[in-house]
């Protein structure tokens, strides 16, 4: 119930470990593309990150990290994933669907607002 809830709670969310290399590199990228995404840690604390990381990969098929959900729905990880429909964040840009999929979900901030914030 709580992943469900973290899932619905934005956008875009990304499930990590800090330390993750593929996490970090997946926040960048993110933030490149001005991707509004909601970050829940799955290793603070841990206590509650593990059994959801075990939830995930009951729901996914994988337990890696990053974990990504664009509009409630699995997309993968940064560079791979689960099937078709989730290969992840960078097979999802070089097929043209990433940035569709956010602006789709809500996720990208307009361009308006990048300007006023830069």
């Amino acid at each position: 119930a709580k992943l469900d809830d973290y899932i619905a709670s934005a956008p875009a969310v990304m499930f990590i470990w800090q330390a993750s290399p593929f996490s970090k590199k997946a926040i960048r990228a993110m933030e490149m593309m001005g991707a509004d995404v909601k970050i829940v840690r799955l290793d603070d604390p841990w206590e509650e990150g593990n059994p959801m990381r075990a939830e995930l990969g009951k729901r996914v098929g994988r337990t890696s990290v990053p974990c990504i959900f664009i509009g409630g729905i699995y997309v993968g990880g940064y560079d791979g994933g689960f099937g078709e429909e989730s290969p992840g964040l960078i097979d999802l840009a070089f097929q043209g669907k990433l940035i569709p999929k956010l602006e789709a979900a809500g996720a990208l901030k307009s361009k308006l607002e990048t300007k006023v914030e830069a």
